[in-house]
């Protein structure tokens, strides 16, 4: 199952709170594939998508596209902060060597 580190749910708490999405969840789906594996997409929803698969994790509700959940697995989405870049990043164990 897809993992996401404290880092991660502490920013999408900052986010949910400061972007005035109290009470959103967070949907985590596929858009299409690269050479890393598929990429992966994240957006505030008001609920599911009907088949999504709902799940909350230290009071963050999160909804993952049914379709994507075997390409998500054993991924884990985190948060880095590294000197001035800071963001999201999504670690693919599968993935591989990547092109480029």
């Amino acid at each position: 199952m897809l993992q996401i580190t404290v880092n991660a749910i502490e920013e999408f708490k900052h986010l949910l709170m400061t972007k005035g999405k109290e009470g959103k969840a967070i949907r985590i789906f596929t858009m299409g594939s690269g050479c890393c594996g598929p990429a992966v997409g994240m957006d505030f929803v008001d609920e599911d998508q009907g088949d999504d698969i709902a799940l909350e994790q230290d009071g963050v509700r999160f909804c993952i596209e049914k379709k994507a959940s075997t390409a998500l697995d054993e991924m884990t989405i985190d948060y880095v902060r590294s000197g001035e870049q800071k963001g999201f990043t999504v670690k693919n164990p599968a993935g591989g060597g990547c092109c480029g």
